[in-house]
C-alpha cells in the first residue's frame, strides 16, 4: 500500500527518495532499484513526471518537514529561509508561501532573482550588509537554516521561535547558541514517508511546486557530480540524467 493513495500498480509513476547519506557524505546511483511500496509516493493518474520533477523530491521532502513539522507554519507567519538557493531552500519558500506565510530569503548572488520568482519578498545576498542586519533583527516567527552556520541566524528569530536545521550534523554543536538566543532549534531529516511523498507528487502535478534545476549531469558524469556537491554557487538542484546510459 502507498498510504491513502491505495495499492501501487504496474504502470503507476512513483516518487522515491534516493540521494546522499546526510551524515556520511556518501551518495548512490543505480540503474535498477527495488523499493518497498511503503516508501513510495504516487503521482496522480494521468500525470507523467518530467526529469526536472525529480529535483523536488529529496529537497522538497526535507523542506516540507522543516516548514510543517519543525516550524509548524501558519497563515500570517513571517519566515526566513537561509540557504534559499539550494533545493531545500527553494522548496521551503514555495511550501511556506502555500501555507499563507510571508517569506524572506538569504541566498548567494546567482539565486537571488529565482528566489524572488518563487515568492520570497525580501531577498538578500548572504554577504550583504542588509543580510548582516537581519541576523539580529528578532523579527521572524521561524527560520529554516538550509546552509551556513545556524548560530549566525538564531538572532533573526523572535524569542521563543523555532529554527529548523536541515543539516543534522550542525544541530548538537549549535544547541548552546540556540539556548543563549532563546530559540528552539530542531534537526530535520527527509525520511521516506509515503504520505509525504504523495503530498509532494500531487502538488508537483498541480503546478503548485516548481522544480528548479541548477546543474545537470549525464550518466557518465556521476563522479563529477559527487565531486562538485557543496562547491557553492547553487541555484536549484543538481540532477543526474540516466537516459543516456547504455542498456544493460
Amino acid at each position: 500500500m502507498a498510504g491513502s493513495s491505495g495499492p501501487i500498480k504496474v504502470g503507476d509513476w512513483v516518487a522515491v527518495v534516493l540521494g546522499l547519506e546526510p551524515l556520511r557524505g556518501r551518495g548512490t546511483t543505480v540503474e535498477l532499484l527495488a523499493v518497498e511500496p511503503s516508501r513510495c509516493g504516487r503521482f496522480p493518474a494521468g500525470y507523467v513526471p518530467s526529469v526536472e520533477d525529480c529535483a523536488l523530491v529529496l529537497g522538497g521532502l526535507t523542506a516540507l518537514r522543516a516548514v510543517r513539522n519543525g516550524l509548524r507554519v501558519r497563515r500570517g507567519d513571517r519566515l526566513l529561509v537561509v540557504g534559499a538557493g539550494g533545493p531545500v531552500g527553494m522548496a521551503a519558500i514555495q511550501i511556506a508561501r502555500g501555507c499563507g506565510a510571508s517569506v524572506d530569503a538569504i541566498a548567494g548572488r546567482t539565486a537571488l532573482e529565482r528566489c524572488r520568482g518563487l515568492g520570497a519578498e525580501h531577498v538578500r545576498d548572504y554577504r550583504s550588509p542588509e543580510a548582516e542586519a537581519m541576523r539580529g533583527s528578532r523579527s521572524y516567527d521561524g527560520v529554516v537554516v538550509a546552509a551556513g552556520s545556524p548560530a549566525a541566524w538564531f538572532g533573526a528569530a523572535c524569542r521563543g521561535a523555532t529554527a529548523a536545521l536541515t543539516d543534522g550534523g550542525s544541530w548538537l554543536p549549535s544547541v548552546p547558541a540556540a539556548m543563549r538566543a532563546g530559540v528552539h532549534s530542531v534537526p530535520i531529516a527527509a525520511g521516506h514517508d509515503c504520505d509525504d511523498l504523495t503530498w509532494l507528487a500531487r502538488r508537483i502535478a498541480a503546478g503548485e511546486l516548481v522544480p528548479v534545476v541548477g546543474r545537470r549531469y549525464g550518466a557518465a558524469e556521476v563522479g563529477r557530480a559527487h565531486a562538485e556537491l557543496g562547491s557553492g554557487g547553487t541555484c536549484g538542484a543538481r540532477i543526474i540524467d540516466h537516459r543516456d546510459a547504455p542498456a544493460l
